[in-house]
């Protein structure tokens, strides 16, 4: 396995294991920390600050190097980690959460830049097809970790060594020969706004239940950013931008439903109970294979319309499940369920996006992930917010499942409409054209037979 494979796999394995690791740990640190109304912000925080970093990460690499961001990436994320594992309040946790996020960001984009650049073909396709196994070997290992290690050492503990696996990540990057630089300052410019209009959304999220008025100005000037950053990155986004934005937006939903009720469920299970959780980083595997079939026979939205019906019905058994205190088989085999539905309906986004973006789906899926993150930011915030207010975690899970689901269910049926009605009107000018053109072949067929007989 070759240095720049362990390098372009070590994002989406840290992504994957912060992820497992908390969404069990995180009651820990609460309880060490008195959180408060903080505490989904232990979430927010890192996928809000991911999400406004991707796309600028993405252009600052072609702009300087591969290499060298994903290796500032890396060391921002451990600098995160090793913030965390020291803090000793709200702010410290919550700053080192932050930095973790912005890491992750930077580096993402010219991790699988540095995938896509290796050499040998064969190389190349194993290391995109074994992307998949890193990210459910990190959310497995962060689960098992935190059931396991966090009742017996504490928190502190196991956040500090994976602080000083990202260094060593980042020192392993940093080794590897300088890769790209194909600068596009007009991709810049419509990245970097992306960015700040994610920021806005964030701070649309923070005040929305303390300030409201400020918060409808945060969320009014994200979107009014959103507007400008797509007309100046019109030249590299997809030329079907209201399509992709709202197949975009359906993965916000996606996500935000999925992390809110993952999130929800950590913090139900406790010590060994949590071990069941792990059960959705074991379904990614299979998951991707059934998007691929599903996408094959019906096509992507359609796809991505069955994983979150999958989604949406397991979720309730989920609340079902715990609920009624069904035993940990029933519980993990309804886990493995939703986690597989959650796989198949961002597969099939994903898929969506980059079906409608042609030669420019690079910018199009920096687009998408942003978006994901902006609605991983916003699903802890809401679906602990209706758990804490009506005490019953069965029926947030039931809620997100609706919310989520049914807004995504929406916009991509509102896209495949649409495009439908796009293909019948075009088909009668496709016809008209057809005929014309047939009526010309023929004219000329007769002046030429014309011209042979004189």
């Amino acid at each position: 396995m070759s240095r720049q494979t362990l390098c372009g796999w070590a994002p989406a394995f840290a992504g994957a294991f912060d992820f497992g690791f908390m969404a069990l740990g995180a009651p820990a640190i609460d309880s060490e920390l008195d959180l408060g109304v903080a505490y989904p912000w232990l979430f927010s925080a890192a996928s809000l600050a991911y999400g406004a970093v991707v796309m600028p990460g993405a252009a600052l690499a072609e702009r300087v190097s591969r290499q060298r961001v994903l290796a500032g990436g890396l060391a921002l994320a451990a600098a995160g980690a090793a913030v965390l594992a020291a803090a000793s309040s709200v702010a410290a946790a919550l700053l080192g959460r932050a930095l973790f996020g912005l890491g992750g960001g930077v580096a993402a984009s010219p991790a699988l830049a540095l995938l896509a650049a290796i050499e040998d073909p064969s190389l190349r396709r194993a290391g995109f097809a074994r992307l998949g196994a890193a990210i459910t070997l990190g959310f497995t290992t962060g689960v098992v970790l935190a059931a396991l290690a966090v009742p017996a050492i504490g928190w502190r503990a196991p956040v500090a060594v994976a602080a000083l696996a990202l260094a060593a990540a980042a020192r392993l990057a940093a080794g590897l020969s300088p890769q790209g630089a194909s600068p596009r300052a007009a991709t810049a410019t419509g990245a970097w706004l992306f960015g700040i209009a994610t920021l806005a959304a964030a701070g649309c999220l923070a005040a929305v239940s303390e300030r409201p008025a400020l918060a409808c100005g945060a969320l009014a000037v994200g979107l009014a950013l959103a507007i400008v950053a797509s007309r100046r990155a019109r030249a590299t986004l997809p030329r079907k931008r209201v399509a992709t934005l709202t197949v975009c937006l359906a993965g916000a939903a996606t996500t935000a439903s999925g992390v809110g009720a993952t999130v929800l469920l950590g913090r139900s299970l406790e010590g060994r109970s949590g071990l069941v959780l792990g059960a959705f980083g074991l379904a990614v595997l299979p998951a991707v294979r059934v998007a691929e079939a599903l996408g094959r026979c019906g096509g992507a939205a359609w796809s991505a319309a069955a994983g979150l019906a999958i989604q949406g019905a397991a979720l309730v058994a989920v609340g079902w499940a715990l609920a009624g205190a069904r035993g940990a088989v029933v519980l993990a085999a309804t886990i493995a369920l939703f986690g597989a539905g959650h796989v198949v309906a961002n597969a099939g986004t994903a898929a969506a996006v980059t079906d409608r973006a042609g030669d420019r789906a690079a910018s199009a899926g920096g687009l998408l992930v942003t978006a994901q993150y902006l609605g991983g930011g916003a699903g802890p915030l809401l679906a602990l917010a209706v758990a804490d207010r009506h005490g019953d975690t069965a029926g947030a899970l039931a809620a997100a499942a609706a919310a989520g689901g049914g807004a995504a269910v929406l916009a991509t049926a509102g896209v495949l409409s649409a495009e439908r009605r796009a293909s019948v009107s075009a088909a009668p000018r496709i016809r008209r054209s057809s005929r014309s053109q047939g009526r010309a072949r023929g004219s000329t067929a007769l002046r030429e037979s014309d011209g042979g007989g004189g």
